[in-house]
C-alpha cells in the first residue's frame, strides 16, 4: 500500500496559514477598543472559511491528480458563502449571535450541562468558530459535489517536466497574496489610521482640538455659556480612563467620519475662552500633540 506523502511546500503552506490566522486574531485582541461584537463575529466565522477557500484555490491551481470539477464547485460556492456570511456579520451580527446562543442553549438542555461551569465556557469558546464555519463549509462541499455530479471531469493535464515541479514554492507566494496581503492591509489601516485616534492620552500631555468636517467643538462650562473651541486649540490632558466607545461621527458636514473613540477625556483648556478651566472633551475631537 502506497503511503501518503506530504511535501515540504504543503507543510510551509499550512504553517504560513496558521501564522497568518494567529497574527490576525492577535492583532484584534491587542485592540480591545476595536473588538466590538460585529468585528469578533466577523473574524470568528470568516477566518476559518477563508483558509478552506484559499486552500481550494491553491489546490485548483496546482491540479495534481485532484478532482478539478469538485474544486471549482467548492471554490465557487465557498466564496459565495463567505461573502454572504461577511455581509450578514456586518449588517446583522445580532442575528448570528442569537442563532449561536440558541444552538448552545438547546445543546445544554439536551445534555443537562451546567452553563456556568468552566468546562462549558471552554466548550463554547471552541464550538462557536466551528458552528459558524459548518454552514459555509457544507455549502462549499455541496457545491463541489453538485459540480462533480453534473459536469464530467475534464481530461487530465499533460505531464509537466520534473524540473518545473520543483518550483512549487510559487504556491507559497499565491497564499501570501490571497491571505497575507489583505491581512497586512488591515493591520496597516488599524496601526496608522485608527490606532492613533483611539489610543489613551497620558495625563499631563498636550493635545489639540481636531474636528473633522467642522471648525471646532462645543464646550460647556458651569460659569459661562457654551462656546466653540476652534481647531488647533491646545488642552492639557488630566484624565483619560473612561471606557471606550468606538464609532464614527454621523454629524459632520462631509458625512460619517473616520472610526474614532468617543469616550470622554478630562482636560484643562490652555487657549481661547475659559483658559485654565477644566472640562471634558470627546477623544475623537482631540489629537495628541507632537
Amino acid at each position: 500500500m502506497r503511503q501518503p506523502r506530504i511535501s515540504v511546500v504543503s507543510i510551509l503552506l499550512a504553517v504560513a496559514a496558521v501564522a497568518i490566522d494567529y497574527a490576525m486574531v492577535r492583532s484584534l485582541c491587542d485592540r480591545p477598543a476595536l473588538l466590538t461584537d460585529k468585528v469578533w463575529i466577523l473574524a470568528l466565522g470568516a477566518v476559518p472559511m477563508a483558509n478552506f477557500f484559499t486552500t481550494g484555490i491553491v489546490l485548483l491551481l496546482r491540479g495534481r491528480g485532484i478532482n478539478e470539477v469538485f474544486l471549482r464547485g467548492f471554490v465557487a460556492c465557498g466564496g459565495l458563502s463567505l461573502l454572504v456570511y461577511c455581509g450578514l456579520a456586518t449588517e446583522s451580527p445580532r442575528m448570528i449571535e442569537h442563532w449561536t446562543e440558541s444552538v448552545f442553549d438547546a445543546l445544554c438542555y439536551l445534555t443537562g450541562s451546567d452553563m456556568s461551569s468552566p468546562a462549558w465556557a471552554a466548550l463554547e469558546d471552541l464550538g462557536v468558530p466551528v458552528l459558524l464555519l459548518l454552514p459555509q463549509l457544507l455549502i462549499a462541499v455541496g457545491g463541489g459535489w453538485l459540480a462533480s455530479t453534473v459536469w464530467r471531469r475534464p481530461a487530465s493535464r499533460p505531464a509537466i517536466d520534473v524540473t518545473l515541479r520543483r518550483l512549487e514554492l510559487r504556491w507559497l507566494l499565491v497564499l501570501v497574496i490571497l491571505v497575507a496581503a489583505p491581512a497586512m492591509a488591515v493591520e496597516g489601516v488599524l496601526r496608522w489610521t485608527i490606532d492613533p485616534s483611539v489610543a489613551r492620552l497620558e495625563a499631563g500631555s498636550i493635545a489639540t482640538v481636531e474636528v473633522a468636517g467642522a471648525c471646532g467643538c462645543w464646550v460647556g462650562l458651569p460659569d459661562r455659556p457654551a462656546f466653540i473651541l476652534t481647531n488647533g486649540a491646545r488642552v492639557r490632558v488630566e484624565d483619560d480612563d473612561e471606557p471606550s466607545s468606538v464609532g464614527t461621527n454621523p454629524n459632520t458636514l462631509a458625512g460619517p467620519g473616520p472610526v474614532v473613540d468617543w469616550r470622554w477625556v478630562k482636560v484643562t483648556l490652555l487657549q481661547g475662552e475659559g483658559a485654565g478651566s477644566e472640562t471634558r472633551l470627546r477623544r475623537g475631537d482631540l489629537k495628541a500633540a507632537r
